[in-house]
């Protein structure tokens, strides 16, 4: 009797345990990736705000030493500044510019083709150009997964230790009934 009933709790708690820990590792990724966005978008209105009066006097060396200085924060992969026209000012690439990123930061694309890990912020307000900053993903996501990995592990401790007192009062309320089953033998 007590394992006919174990073996059905036993199966739904571990069933609830992988749905729990699902929802909340969903729940966590969307919530941590719209903390990133954010992130990523007060990093570029800032760097904007800061670059506005240089970008008045076409000082791009100024321009370039601020972006330097952004590119040090430890998430921070690319950054590029573009000019009114959407001509490129300032870039933290070595060389020129990648042509995959080249090709999103067009007039037709760059809106389009954000991800979580891209932020675009206006220089005052559109006028004086565009801020794009991508984030390194290899830094963001790491963090992410360790989260719910030990999410997860939490879980399992928690349901596991609510299996083992559940399993350990089911088995201490049966034993009426093993012991009046073990007399009704014995009376047979």
């Amino acid at each position: 009797m007590y394992r006919q009933i174990m073996k059905p709790v036993s199966i739904g708690m571990l069933c609830l345990t992988i749905l729990t820990a699902f929802v909340l590792a969903t729940v966590l990724t969307q919530s941590l990736h719209r903390e990133i966005h954010h992130r990523g978008d007060m990093l570029a209105e800032s760097l904007a705000d800061a670059i506005e009066e240089y970008s008045y006097q076409l000082d791009r060396q100024h321009i370039q030493s601020l972006i330097q200085h952004v590119l040090q924060i430890d998430d921070v992969q690319d950054i590029v500044v573009l000019d009114e026209h959407l001509r490129i000012q300032a870039h933290t690439y070595l060389n020129d510019i990648p042509n995959p990123i080249l090709s999103r930061l067009t007039p037709m694309n760059m809106l389009d083709d954000l991800d979580d890990y891209d932020a675009i912020a206006p220089i005052k307000g559109g006028d004086r150009g565009v801020i794009w900053i991508q984030l390194d993903a290899r830094q963001v996501e790491h963090p992410v997964r360790i989260t719910i990995l030990i999410l997860c592990l939490v879980m399992l401790g928690f349901y596991g230790i609510l299996f083992l007192m559940l399993k350990y009062y089911l088995s201490r309320s049966m034993e009426p009934l093993h012991h009046l089953k073990k007399i009704m033998s014995d009376s047979a």
